[in-house]
Parts: structure tokens; C-alpha cells; sequence
């Protein structure tokens, strides 16, 4: 969470703050639905559901337009992934189903991509704690992570800026296709 708001930070510049809006409201609306009103579902569900969107990202046919949707449709979108956070987590790879796109730069994508997701993940703190989560059992463990991810996410900043876009969306592509195969494998095994 702290490492996708430092991302964002060090991307001021490239933030949609209007689509973050949008996501923002809604995304706090779908997190507490989810504690509050949803009843424990199978995750492999949602985790099938997401897969399939993903590889349908990567392989569509070239003829096919990006799937592009206006500011006001990260309203809905804030509203799933407001959900899917809590029931499931993995939300990662359903909001980069919104960013593999050509009129994106990928400092554009690493920014709006991680303040949507650390808004999410903001939003478990209060939700797990009224869960009954304890998160002092686990505070130096907590601490070592935030040093460690401080380092990797200067270190990632830096190689974004060097990184050409083309192979950018290559791993961006990549990355997306192995957490599919994740998720596929977390459903049928």
C-alpha cells in the first residue's frame, strides 16, 4: 500500500486525477459492501472471472480497439475493485485490464495504476481491524517491508524513466499473463 502511494508521488505528473475521482467514491462504497453486505462467495469465482478478462487483454485480435473507457466509467470500475479487494485481493491484474492501452504513457500507467490500488488497499485497514485483524502482532515485520520497499520502488521510478515505452508494455503484457496463469491456477488446483 505505501509503496503504490510513494509510486504515485514520484508520478505526480502523470496522475488522471479525474478518473481517480470517480474510482476513489465508488471504490469506497464497494469496500464496505463487501464487509458489510456480501456473502462469503468462493474466491475461485472472481479469481476465473479476472483470468479471463486478463487473457483476453492480451490476446485479443489487433483489429479489436483497446478497451478504453471514459473517467465517468471508473465510477463502476471503483465499485468492482472496491469488492474484489476485500473478497479477494488480487486486484492487481483486473486494473491493468483498464491500462493496457496506447494513448497511455507508461509513467500514465505506473501512476493511476498504483493510486487506484493503494486506495484500495487503504480502504482493508479499517475493514480488516473491524474484522478483527491485529496488525501490532506483526509491526516489525510490517516495518522491514516498508524499507524494503522504499528501495525497490526508487529503484523501479528510476528504471521507468530508461525503460523505451514498446518494451514497457512487453512486460506490463508479460507480468499480466503470468498472474492470469496464477489466478487460473489458483481456481482449478
Amino acid at each position: 500500500m505505501c509503496m503504490n502511494w510513494l509510486r504515485c508521488f514520484f508520478l505526480l505528473d502523470a496522475m488522471r486525477w479525474k478518473s481517480f475521482a470517480f474510482f476513489a467514491v465508488s471504490a469506497c462504497i464497494g469496500a464496505i459492501c463487501a464487509a458489510i453486505f456480501i456473502p462469503k462467495i468462493p474466491k475461485e469465482i472472481p479469481y476465473f472471472i479476472i483470468a479471463v478478462f486478463i487473457f483476453y487483454t492480451i490476446f485479443k485480435p489487433k483489429n479489436i480497439p483497446d478497451f478504453v473507457i471514459g473517467d465517468v466509467w471508473f465510477t463502476v470500475v471503483g465499485f468492482i475493485t472496491g469488492i474484489l479487494g476485500i473478497l479477494v485481493g488480487a486486484i492487481g491484474p483486473f486494473l491493468a485490464l483498464f491500462y493496457v492501452r496506447k494513448d497511455l504513457s507508461k509513467q500514465q500507467v505506473v501512476a493511476n495504476k498504483s493510486a487506484m490500488q493503494a486506495l484500495i488497499h487503504t480502504t482493508k485497514l479499517p475493514i480488516f481491524l473491524y474484522l478483527g485483524f491485529s496488525y501490532m502482532e506483526y509491526a516489525s515485520f510490517i516495518v522491514y517491508l516498508l524499507l524494503a520497499g522504499l528501495i525497490g520502488t526508487r529503484i523501479g521510478i528510476y528504471a521507468l524513466m530508461w525503460i523505451p515505452q514498446i518494451y514497457f508494455f512487453i512486460a506490463f503484457k508479460c507480468a499480466l499473463f503470468l498472474a492470469g496463469l496464477k489466478l487460473l491456477y489458483q481456481v482449478f488446483l
